[in-house]
């Protein structure tokens, strides 16, 4: 075959530099995800803070508003449901 082929065998430790090398990627894509994911938080609150909708209702508009109280014996939510009911 090939004599003058001379075959080297190589080991990696966790500490060798092609261990290094994964290290440093690993520490930009990291850098990288973190940045992408401010910039797309920031750019759904300015989104959200640039909504030309007011949020109120209109004059044809008529919101209705559901009480639901968790039993019918305890002071708090008797007076709660009172107070529902006389507001209209």
């Amino acid at each position: 075959m090939h004599d003058n082929v001379v075959k080297v065998r190589t080991s990696w430790t966790a500490t060798g530099s092609a261990r290094k090398g994964q290290d440093v990627i690993q520490q930009k894509f990291s850098r990288a995800l973190a940045f992408a994911a401010v910039a797309a938080t920031a750019a759904v609150g300015l989104a959200a803070c640039g909504s030309d909708d007011s949020g109120t209702a209109g004059d044809d508009e008529t919101i209705a508003v559901t009480l639901i109280t968790k039993n019918t014996s305890n002071p708090f939510f008797v007076a709660m449901g009172e107070g529902a009911e006389k507001a209209g």
